[in-house]
């Protein structure tokens, strides 16, 4: 499993045009493509839903290591490790 949270804010507004401000926390563990192909897919879908042009969309993700996050009393290394071993 991997793990991944999203913040959706709305930046300054410009005239008409809304700059929409998306922050994307993420464990570590993704290739460079991975996290591209992430951003460019929010990118586009954010474009075609809310219509905010391409270039007001900002998008950027947070990575954090699996020592620095704990969900229901389990750090993540300790539950990968745990499900790795199939538990």
């Amino acid at each position: 499993r991997k793990f991944c949270t999203f913040r959706i804010g709305i930046g300054p507004i410009i005239g008409e045009i809304v700059m929409p401000l998306i922050q994307i926390h993420l464990a570590e563990g993704r290739t460079e493509k991975q996290k591209k192909e992430l951003m460019t897919g929010i990118t586009d879908l954010t474009e075609k839903v809310i219509g905010a042009p391409r270039d007001s969309i900002r998008v950027w993700i947070n990575e954090f290591p699996d020592t620095d996050y704990m969900a229901a009393g389990e750090l993540l290394k300790e539950k990968r490790a745990r499900l790795k071993k199939g538990k």
